[in-house]
């Protein structure tokens, strides 16, 4: 449930998320339609915001209304603890009713792996989930250069990274998942990369994040040879790009 109070900050959620993205104050203005000024008193806190032109905020960032509203501890908690469970996630392929239970997990000194058609644990111990889950990266050979990345928040830096990418390469495709999904696909081997350009929070990663590094890949804030770090005072992520491991 959400406090009336929230809507007090909702200009400064704003600014701190178009920061993220790398967006400048006058250019979100152009986008939304308003006049720079206006949205200098939103980001200040001087005038509410309306619901349209929250909607075409969180169009232009790529973020959900939650992510701008802000969430508490609560609802931090509960998404970390969701990632941990078993995730169901509809299969986007000629049967649209068909859903896919898929259970990911690892740790650095064992690997990676990806467990199909399980409901819960049960009794199973570790060993015995690892008998009946398949190591990852489990597919090492395309013939492609596969993208994943978000069809409906393709950013314009995305777009520029996936013609980068056609001109790296002869032959690129782009596939498209749900959420913390596309990082699994990678590790995987299912695609090649996953560009973020667009604002996340460390819970949208985290999971995902150590299943990429258990099979080799790392999550690299977009631009530098740094990973993603976490615990911070901000918990919103930097842009990022989850590919193999760069040898030093």
């Amino acid at each position: 449930m959400y406090e009336e109070k929230c809507l007090l900050r909702l200009g400064s959620n704003i600014k701190i998320l178009r920061n993220a993205s790398q967006i400048t104050q006058a250019e979100l203005a152009r986008r939304i339609g308003i006049s720079q000024t206006h949205l200098c008193n939103i980001e200040h806190n001087n005038v509410q915001i309306s619901l349209k032109l929250l909607l075409r905020v969180a169009n232009v960032l790529g973020c959900s209304l939650e992510c701008i509203i802000g969430v508490n501890a609560v609802t931090i908690a509960k998404r970390v603890e969701a990632q941990c469970k078993v995730k169901s996630e509809p299969v986007r392929n000629e049967d649209k009713n068909t859903v896919k239970q898929e259970l990911y997990f690892a740790e650095e000194s064992i690997g990676a792996y990806k467990l199909s058609n399980v409901t819960s644990r049960g009794n199973a111990s570790l060993d015995e989930l690892i008998a009946s889950a398949t190591r990852l990266p489990s597919v090492t050979e395309r013939g492609k250069f596969v993208i994943v990345a978000s069809r409906s928040h393709l950013t314009p830096e995305t777009e520029a990274y996936i013609e980068e990418m056609k001109r790296q390469h002869s032959e690129v495709e782009l596939i498209s998942s749900g959420s913390s999904i596309k990082i699994c696909l990678v590790a995987e081997g299912k695609a090649d990369v996953y560009p973020r350009f667009a604002p996340t929070m460390e819970w949208d990663t985290a999971a995902g994040h150590a299943i990429a590094r258990a099979a080799g890949l790392e999550v690299y804030q977009a631009g530098k040879e740094e990973p993603l770090c976490y615990n911070k005072e901000n918990l919103l992520n930097p842009w990022f790009v989850v590919e193999p491991k760069q040898m030093k």
